[in-house]
């Protein structure tokens, strides 16, 4: 558009200049051109070539490839946040998922869980998520599938599945199956997101209690659960700490939020969301780390020297409509009427040890309607 604008406001400011009443021939012999007619047809060459200016400067953006590793792509495009959208030359950089996704996505969006055959059985958490994602009405829900048990088990319930080899990190393996399956999700992520789908990417210690996708706001680049437990914990806080040594200076301000929980997050095919997915690979390949962590650190940790971040944007869900089992079991379950007419969309059985138990106990609570279900549980395990 500058190079448009450029042109466009010469040829205006100029205008005065030209002899717009003086007869000139046409270049056909024909009827003479006036000069407002050659002023139009001079504005009109200015947008085209203004035109192949952009057109141009966007052909060459996309030229490169994005770099991979701890700095974020530095390549030039019009819109880091724009939308990806699926297309058949995209399909073929990965047919088998892209023919899954073409199938089982809504509006190129798709909710996503990693499972393998620790989980997949009667008993397993996988069963109670497969359950409660159907109960719910959620059409566009696909389980990826480690091993042939875990794909037949998941079709066997109803669900969409899909059989894939997703490579665990050396720096992960031995942290046992669930932390092992958690961190194979971001090249997941990054394989869909190519592709150009939404993700919604689930734990399958989650209860999905109401159709998620009908209250996601979709403003941001990323848009997560979160491990706080009240406003403050969630969405962040002013944190002062007091030195006394420096006499008027004593008082240092600091923003403080807690990390994203990356057991239930939603990412948008941008060239953002990209650069971050690589960074956060990169870490967990050559770092012995939570992945949780290591996730929020590229998410909020600001550029600096020697550092430059995937600049998303984010957006951090309610976290009474998208609950962790802190909140429920310390605080919600404790807060009288709230309690008892409020539906949250999911529950996250992530901060106790006793999963089985408590994921049991929610299903009584929000599906059966037992208000009394939680009331024998400890806060923590």
């Amino acid at each position: 558009s500058d190079g448009f604008e450029t042109i466009s406001n010469g040829m205006l400011e100029h205008r005065d200049q030209l002899q717009l009443h003086t007869p000139r021939l046409s270049p056909r012999g024909g009827r003479p051109v006036t000069g407002r007619v050659a002023l139009s047809l001079c504005v009109a060459v200015g947008v085209l070539l203004g035109f192949q200016l952009v057109r141009t400067h966007t052909e060459d953006s996309h030229s490169a490839p994005p770099s991979r590793g701890l700095v974020a792509s530095t390549c030039v495009c019009n819109d880091r946040h724009a939308l990806e959208h699926p297309s058949r030359v995209k399909d073929q950089l990965d047919p088998e998922l892209a023919a899954m996704l073409r199938k089982v996505s809504i509006n190129n969006e798709v909710l996503v869980a990693v499972s393998n055959k620790n989980l997949a059985h009667e008993e397993g958490m996988l069963r109670f998520w497969i359950e409660n994602v159907l109960r719910a009405g959620v059409k566009n829900a696909v389980v990826v599938a480690l091993d042939n048990e875990t794909h037949a088990f998941a079709e066997g319930l109803g669900m969409n599945a899909l059989r894939m080899n997703l490579k665990v990190p050396e720096t992960q393996l031995g942290g046992g199956g669930r932390g092992e399956v958690g961190s194979t999700k971001f090249e997941l992520l990054r394989r869909c997101l190519r592709l150009g789908y939404s993700v919604l990417l689930s734990d399958v210690d989650v209860l999905v209690l109401q159709d998620p996708f009908r209250n996601l706001t979709r403003d941001s680049d990323v848009e997560s659960m979160t491990d706080g437990w009240t406003p403050n914990t969630a969405y962040g806080w002013n944190d002062v700490l007091e030195d006394n040594v420096m006499g008027w200076g004593r008082y240092a301000h600091s923003i403080r939020v807690f990390v994203l929980n990356v057991g239930f997050i939603y990412i948008r095919p941008t060239q953002a969301s990209m650069d971050l997915l690589d960074m956060v690979i990169h870490r967990l390949n050559t770092e012995d780390g939570w992945d949780q962590a290591i996730f929020s650190e590229c998410v909020f940790s600001p550029s600096r020297p020697g550092h430059k971040d995937p600049s998303v944007t984010r957006r951090v869900m309610d976290y009474e409509n998208f609950l962790n089992s802190k909140t429920l079991f310390k605080h919600l379950r404790y807060e009288g009427q709230k309690y008892l007419e409020h539906r949250p969309y999911v529950v996250h059985i992530n901060s106790h040890t006793d999963k089985m138990e408590r994921m049991l106990a929610s299903i009584q609570r929000y599906v059966n309607g037992n208000t009394t279900a939680l009331d024998h549980f400890p806060i923590g395990s």
